[in-house]
């Protein structure tokens, strides 16, 4: 009798800069490990290090691209990532150039989640559990992009550096949460075909 071959998980780095941003990966991390194994290093501000990492390997990067196998893509969320956490509430796109505009989104943020401070995994994952309503949001954000000229929502340079030059207010995680979802909605099937 031939043994069933397991199917391994795929891997998923996250490099990000932030207490926040860690804690909200720490919750995917959680949510979807049936399906995938999300890691991220224990320090924050490694847009820097990143950056001195890997700049010589772009080419290298974008070559890995061609392969189906490998997904690597730059998520971004304009100004603060209170921004992507509002998202979870409600749809809108404010200006969020300013300190004093951040601070506002901040504030907005905890008027609705009185818990939430930089950092915390509990109020943040109280917020996180309403990523289905953040993912709908940030594409109605995306699409609306696209009459102001932003090139496709496929992932491409073009419009990674369109939405970096052009001062928008958006968030592009909405896009990992998706490719996660999938992960476990086929899963699902394939246990309901066994």
């Amino acid at each position: 009798m031939a043994r069933k071959q397991k199917k391994t998980k795929p891997l998923i780095y996250v490099f990000c800069e932030g207490e926040s941003e860690q804690a909200y990966t720490d919750f995917l991390k959680h949510r979807f490990k049936d399906v995938a194994v999300i890691r991220r290093p224990p320090s924050v501000g490694l847009f820097e290090e990143a950056e001195a990492r890997y700049k010589k390997d772009i080419k290298y990067l974008r070559r890995l691209r061609k392969n189906q196998e490998i997904r690597i893509r730059l998520l971004m969320t304009t100004g603060c990532i209170e921004y992507w956490l509002m998202l979870h509430f409600k749809m809108f796109a404010p200006s969020i150039l300013t300190e004093a505009e951040k601070k506002r989104i901040l504030t907005e943020l905890t008027a609705l989640e009185p818990a939430y401070e930089k950092g915390d995994y509990i109020s943040t994952a109280r917020i996180a559990e309403h990523y289905p309503v953040a993912v709908k949001n940030a594409e109605k954000t995306l699409y609306n992009l696209l009459q102001d000229g932003m090139p496709g929502l496929e992932d491409t340079d073009e419009r990674n550096h369109w939405l970096c030059a052009n001062c928008k207010t958006f968030s592009t995680v909405n896009e990992a949460i998706s490719f996660l979802e999938e992960l476990k909605n086929r899963n699902k099937s394939r246990k309901g075909e066994n």
